[in-house]
């Protein structure tokens, strides 16, 4: 079958799986991070108080760094807007604006929640913060982003702080009504690996009953491993590992992120641009303490598991988008909810990419009416003769 006219099904089966699906049932939880992100173009020309036009892309801004070698220079960052931030509390807004209750516990302001956290800490589901915030700055170009981020608060929180922070029984109650969980941000919390061994040994035994282990889902977002050593990786892999005795755990990565585990397991890559997203999910699926692999790429995604063949899909692709920090969570957001309604991987990877090509082009999270008016007007207008 033709590859469009593959997805055009998908794509038709996926909107009808969404629109039935009975949201307000299903209960989850997420953590552990919380940022305040200042979303920043870099100003290449000032014209007046209003007015500027901006460097478009990150070779273009390497370029100008690259000029002040041995001399100095000034680059003007212009905020364009403040607003909540991290993968968690990205993930986890983007299915409350698609009626899933979802609990959250994480670093959003402590002893008081963060003004730009407010409205977030009232939506949804319960919300225990224990943490002060994290703040980045997330420098958008055309061609990508880069994540400058200040973790001060986020490199004191260890499992110690969440359990004299009344986490403990928190966890443990949310977890136990909880049809799937999420934990992102592994790579910005120093202390993740002792966190995930605390829930490992004092919630899951009193959460997961026997009778619900491996039949709830279990989503993990390593999120850009790269400044962590592989020895710190691969003992997070191992504790994932024991994990899943306890969930059915869904592994997701972008591409980058895929090819850099996949070369701490031996594969060699010459080219992070060039490797197929399908090839690297089936040797990551053959190496990893996961049920599901699951990869985004700028333009597809793809996802495996049970050594089936791999599925891909390809993306709603927008050359110039509105925001794209917090697209990847939108996109983990909207595979969870493929998940949730009861979809496979081909309609899971359909909402995930979907939903972040919704918050791409409209710099903001969809409701549950847009989201399927976007799908099916994407289907109408793409798939038609």
């Amino acid at each position: 079958m033709d590859t469009d006219v593959r997805q055009e099904t998908v794509l038709e089966k996926t909107r009808e799986i969404l629109e039935k699906a009975d949201r307000k049932k299903q209960h989850g939880f997420a953590g552990f991070d919380g940022f305040v992100d200042e979303i920043v173009h870099m100003v290449d020309q000032r014209f007046d108080r209003q007015h500027y036009s901006r460097i478009n892309t990150i070779e273009e801004y390497s370029k100008r760094i690259a000029k002040a070698a041995g001399l100095s220079t000034n680059i003007e960052a212009a905020v364009v807007y403040k607003k909540l931030g991290g993968n968690g509390p990205i993930f986890t807004d983007a299915l409350r604006r698609q009626e899933i209750q979802l609990s959250y516990m994480g670093a959003l302001g402590y002893p008081h929640i963060k003004s730009v956290f407010q409205d977030f800490a009232g939506a949804g589901g319960s919300t225990l913060s224990i943490s002060e915030p994290g703040y980045t700055d997330a420098v958008e170009f055309l061609d990508g982003k880069i994540i400058r981020s200040k973790l001060d608060s986020l490199n004191r929180l260890d499992w110690s702080v969440i359990k004299e922070r009344k986490g403990l029984e928190y966890l443990r109650e949310a977890l136990k009504i909880s049809e799937f969980a999420a934990f992102m941000n592994w790579s910005l919390l120093p202390c993740m690996n002792e966190i995930w061994q605390g829930i490992l040994d004092e919630v899951l035994p009193y959460s997961v009953p026997e009778t619900c282990r491996k039949k709830r889902r279990l989503f993990i977002d390593l999120a850009d491993p790269e400044k962590r050593t592989k020895e710190e990786i691969k003992k997070a892999l191992h504790i994932l590992g024991k994990i899943r005795q306890y969930y059915k755990v869904i592994l997701g990565v972008n591409k980058k992120e895929a090819c850099e585990l996949a070369e701490i397991y031996g594969k060699n890559i010459e080219n992070y641009q060039e490797i197929d997203i399908k090839e690297i999910c089936c040797f990551l699926f053959d190496k990893l303490p996961a049920d599901i692999i699951v990869i985004h790429a700028v333009k597809a995604a793809c996802a495996v598991q049970q050594k089936e063949e791999p599925v891909y899909i390809k993306g709603p692709y927008c050359p110039e988008p509105r925001l794209t920090t917090g697209a990847g969570d939108h996109f983990n957001a909207g595979f969870m909810l493929g998940q949730i309604a009861g979809g496979g991987l081909e309609e899971s990877l359909c909402a995930a990419v979907y939903l972040s090509g919704y918050y791409v082009r409209n710099g903001r999270s969809p409701d549950k009416r847009e989201l399927l008016e976007f799908i099916k007007t994407y289907e109408k207008n793409c798939f038609s003769e």
